[in-house]
């Protein structure tokens, strides 16, 4: 895409001439006509600039300004920013951006479509204003799931050392591990320690509005039984929604955001051992909220959403709005030559 100056107007208010020296008293007496010789010269000459160095200098930015980026570790992560659509208005432009996450070589398509956004006015108090829907955090969210990222076991070597014995099935009846919470496993399996693999069954979705915007996890938490003889053992399952709220801000160019609660509603699902007193494993869940999927969470959304821009352009004032399935972040502009 490139930028091309179809037609130019300049126009000057007014030229005010002043000699001096020399017959300057009697050149001065013709000011008017010389005014009016040289007024449409420099008009061209306006024209001219824009042309030579404003259209030269805005192509060559043009060129800079990414259009995907590359981050994560040995950078798999892509986010795709290439054009979609353009309309040129009276007193504005406005661009439509894909905004797709993707894992880096993989250009399978989100089995969904963004939601559709009406037509925003332009912001009279700030120079540029990005909407941004649920779509981007939604594919970030699909490929994050994809890629099996928001997968996790949870052994006792993984527990805090005042921690680690409650993973056991035998233990003192004052102690609480899970021997004893479930005694029909420590009775059963006596001498193990119990891991729990806790993994998404549907890509996560986030919800935009104007109040916060929240992530639900739709998870299940597989718990086992690791035998003296190393091999496991199924006991049961427990069927985890999560809903995680986020509090966002813009800093270094990028959205970003930190995980402010986690939520969550169980209940049980295949199990082996028979019933299963799901409140009792809320210290468990809390445990995997603390160890796994907290801190995971902000890894994964330090980094933030980068605004596209060239790195001669300075973002000055930025505000974030939440509204009906987008974020705006609305800017003032700053270029530096």
């Amino acid at each position: 895409m490139a930028i091309r100056e179809t037609r130019c107007v300049g126009r000057i208010g007014s030229i005010k001439i002043r000699l001096s020296g020399g017959a300057s008293w009697l050149y001065n007496l013709f000011h008017r006509l010389t005014e009016k010789l040289i007024r449409p010269k420099l008009e061209g000459k306006i024209c001219d600039a824009v042309r030579s160095d404003g259209i030269y200098t805005a192509n060559r930015e043009l060129r800079t300004m990414p259009v995907s980026f590359q981050f994560g570790p040995k950078k798999q992560w892509l986010l795709d920013y290439s054009l979609s659509s353009i309309v040129f208005a009276p007193g504005y432009l406005q661009a439509s951006l894909k905004g797709k996450f993707s894992i880096r070589g993989d250009s399978t398509e989100a089995p969904f479509q963004p939601s559709s956004l009406s037509s925003p006015p332009p912001t009279q108090s700030r120079m540029v204003t990005f909407w941004i829907s649920d779509y981007v955090f939604n594919t970030a969210a699909y490929a994050v799931h994809k890629s099996g990222m928001l997968q996790y076991t949870l052994t006792r070597n993984a527990l805090p050392n005042d921690q680690k014995d409650r993973f056991n099935t035998t233990c003192s009846f004052l102690y609480g591990c899970l021997g004893i919470v479930m005694p029909q496993v420590g009775e059963k399996y006596p001498g193990s320690f119990i891991e729990v693999e806790a993994s998404t069954t549907e890509s996560p979705i986030a919800i935009i509005s104007k109040q916060n915007i929240n992530v639900v996890f739709v998870g299940s938490l597989a718990f086992r039984a690791r035998l003296q003889d190393d091999s496991l053992v199924d006991l049961f399952n427990i069927n985890a929604v999560l809903n995680v709220s986020l509090v966002l801000r813009f800093e270094e160019r990028a959205i970003k955001a930190t995980v402010s609660s986690v939520n969550q509603t169980m209940t049980l699902g295949n199990s082996s051992v028979g019933s299963v007193n799901v409140q009792l494993m809320q210290f468990v869940i809390d445990i995997i909220k603390k160890q796994f999927i907290i801190p995971k969470l902000n890894e994964a959304i330090k980094r933030g959403l980068p605004i596209p821009a060239t790195k001669n352009v300075k973002l000055l004032r930025p505000q974030l709005l939440l509204g009906k399935n987008y974020v705006q972040l609305s800017t003032n502009v700053k270029y530096k030559a």
